[in-house]
């Protein structure tokens, strides 16, 4: 018998013939080599076999694969199904977590080849587990409490300081191979003179502003002499 300082999973099954007569045959598990609890003074070591009974049933009691103070930590059982009249017998790994003491093996091994080697025992969800400690609604009111109140906006950053200037198209073009002046950079930014355009067509005439230099509002018409009739 184990010591009781390590917490145990008891895991039972049935194993049938699609025609409904018992299987015939063992389990084996196998946890790492050697397991040692310090706590309790006991190193584990070897596989454990169950043969299945007249029913093709079994049942055991193996350590918690989470037991606390355990070294190594972290690993799980390999079970081998050795039954007899069966073409192929199975190799899986399961977790034995100490938060179910008790499982059945048709809830944790794999059923066809798509299903992952490595299958946990499912554990309550942190919904279940606030209504075992009293909390009463569902698990949409459940989660609606989970969200507090807002809190005060947190104090504003101060403004960092400024960058340093970055560099002149000048500066750029002398980084970039241009010698000579500022002065002589930014004539040679000038490009030279494009064709004259085409003389556009010729405006209307215009009307006259002034003669021999006086303004037409200032030119006054002599007055024609009257003829002395004959």
């Amino acid at each position: 018998m184990l010591p009781e300082g390590i917490p145990t999973v008891t895991v039972t099954g049935r194993y049938l013939f699609p025609d409904g007569r018992p299987l015939s045959g063992q389990i084996v598990w196998r946890a790492p080599a050697l397991i040692t609890f310090a706590d309790e003074d006991v190193i584990l070591g070897g596989p454990v076999t169950v043969p299945l009974d007249e029913q093709g049933a079994f049942k055991v009691v193996l350590p918690a694969t989470d037991a606390p103070g355990m070294n190594p930590s972290g690993w799980s059982y390999s079970v081998a199904e050795q039954f007899a009249g069966v073409p192929q017998n199975r190799v899986y790994n399961v977790l034995l977590p100490a938060e179910t003491p008790a499982v059945d093996i048709a809830d944790i091994a794999p059923t066809d080849p798509s299903t992952p080697n490595y299958v946990a025992v499912r554990g309550d969800s942190a919904y279940e587990i606030a209504v075992e400690h009293g909390f009463t609604g569902t698990e949409t009111e459940w989660l609606a409490s989970l969200v507090g109140p807002q809190g005060e906006q947190g104090p504003q950053g101060e403004q960092g300081p400024a960058g340093a200037d970055g560099a002149t198209a000048y500066e750029v073009a002398v980084a970039n191979g241009f010698t000579g002046t500022e002065t002589e950079w930014l004539a040679s930014l000038v490009g030279p003179q494009g064709p004259q355009g085409e003389q556009g067509p010729q405006g209307e005439p215009g009307v006259v502003q002034s003669v021999n230099g006086y303004a037409v509002a200032d030119v006054v018409r002599p007055a024609r002499r009257a003829r002395r009739p004959r």
